[in-house]
């Protein structure tokens, strides 16, 4: 996956940006701010199929902020300041409607892997690191 870092200047609306990637389409770009940070997801028009299959699975906040956009000719744009935990089990679901993982598990030495998987939820994590 392609990460893109942009550097932004404090007098403008957008601080730093980091996007994700993958196949020529953004997966998620995070608005990095003082404090917290913002995620923002495009679902396109089978994306936002997937999601109205999959919406009960999702908390109310996702699913008042997908109810409230507007459908755009890329698709609805997602944005959701995270400033905390509560919301990350619900993005993770959003990220697997966007693309399926690229990867399954961690491998059984934490000295192979560079990096998580996103797609793993934090009690995966946690339990492979324990086991």
């Amino acid at each position: 996956m392609d990460e893109l870092w942009e550097e932004g200047k404090p007098t403008h609306k957008h601080y730093n940006n980091l996007r994700f990637r993958r196949g020529g389409k953004t997966l998620t770009t995070f608005c990095i701010r003082e404090g917290y940070f913002i995620v923002c997801v495009v679902l396109g028009k089978e994306e936002r199929e997937k999601f109205d299959e999959q919406q009960e699975a999702f908390g109310e906040v996702v699913r008042k902020v997908y109810d409230e956009e507007d459908i755009l000719h890329d698709g609805k744009w997602l944005g959701f300041d995270v400033r905390d935990e509560s919301l990350i089990d619900d993005i993770i679901r959003l990220f697997h409607i966007k693309r399926k993982p690229n990867r399954k598990i961690l491998p059984e030495s934490l000295e192979k892997c560079s990096r998580l998987d996103i797609g793993l939820s934090h009690e995966d994590i946690t339990n492979c690191i324990i086991s």
